[in-house]
C-alpha cells in the first residue's frame, strides 16, 4: 500500500536528535539557569491543573511561555506506572525535561537549618549529593533514537528562591523558600514537524523511588 503524501509529512525523519550539552548557553542564559526556570514553573501552578499529576497532557501547556517547552515527569513513587501524555508543540521551540531530579529546601524539611544562612546551605548541599548519590536507572528515547545521553545538571545559581504551593510541598508546608538542586537532564534542540514518541525514567535511594512518563508530541 502507498503512502499519502500527508501521512508522509507527519511522521518525523530517521535522522540523530539533537540537544544541547552542559556547557551551552541556549537562547542565551546557561543550561543551569533553564533548570531553575522549570522548578519556578513547575511550583507556579496548583496541583489540579499541574503537568506533573496530569496522566493524560490534558495540562500539559499550563504555563508554558517562550522558546523552551517545559516537559514534567512525576513526583517520585515506589511503582513503576508511568502516565502516557499527549501534547502539541511549535517547532520553534526547544524542550528540556528531567529523567529525575532532586531538590533541597529548609521549608519542607526544618531540620536543614543551621545557625547561620551559610551553615543552612552546607546542609543542604550536603544532603543534595548525597541524594544524587543513589540515582539509578537512568532512560530516555525519542522517536528511534535511545542514545540520548542524560547530563548531570546543577542549579544555576546554586541556591535560588522559590514559592511552592501548599497543595504540593511536603506536609503541606507551602511558601517562599530558598532552594538548591541536581539532576540529570535532556534538553532537546527544536524537532521536526510531525509527530514524536518520547519516554524518559529515572529512579533514586538505589532504585526504590521512581519518576518518568511516555509523551506522544506533535510538533506543528
Amino acid at each position: 500500500m502507498k503512502t499519502s503524501s500527508i501521512e508522509k509529512k507527519s511522521k518525523p525523519d530517521n535522522r540523530k536528535v539533537d540537544f544541547y550539552t552542559t556547557d551551552s548557553f541556549p537562547y542565551g542564559i546557561s543550561f543551569g539557569s533553564w533548570t531553575v526556570r522549570w522548578w519556578n514553573w513547575i511550583y507556579s501552578i496548583s496541583k489540579t491543573r499541574n503537568p506533573s499529576f496530569d496522566n493524560t497532557g490534558k495540562f500539559a501547556a499550563e504555563g508554558q511561555e517562550g522558546p523552551v517547552w517545559f516537559l514534567a515527569g512525576t513526583w517520585v513513587h515506589e511503582h513503576t506506572n508511568y502516565p502516557h501524555r499527549k501534547c502539541s508543540v511549535s517547532s520553534d521551540v526547544s524542550i528540556l525535561f528531567p529523567l529525575i531530579n532532586c531538590e533541597e529546601n529548609p521549608l519542607e524539611f526544618p531540620q536543614y537549618r543551621a545557625e547561620d544562612e551559610l551553615g543552612t546551605q552546607d546542609i543542604m548541599r550536603r544532603v543534595l549529593s548525597t541524594d544524587m548519590a543513589t540515582v539509578r536507572g537512568l532512560k530516555c528515547r525519542v522517536d528511534n533514537d535511545d542514545g540520548l545521553p542524560a547530563q548531570l545538571v546543577k542549579s544555576d545559581p546554586e541556591f535560588f528562591s522559590v514559592i511552592l504551593p501548599k497543595d504540593i510541598a511536603f506536609h503541606h508546608r507551602g511558601g517562599s523558600t530558598v532552594m538548591t538542586t541536581s539532576g540529570y537532564w535532556v534538553f532537546l534542540k527544536p524537532l521536526p514537524k510531525g509527530r514524536h514518541h518520547l519516554s524518559f525514567e529515572g529512579s533514586y535511594q538505589y532504585g526504590k523511588l521512581h519518576s518518568g512518563a511516555t509523551y506522544d508530541i506533535m510538533v506543528v
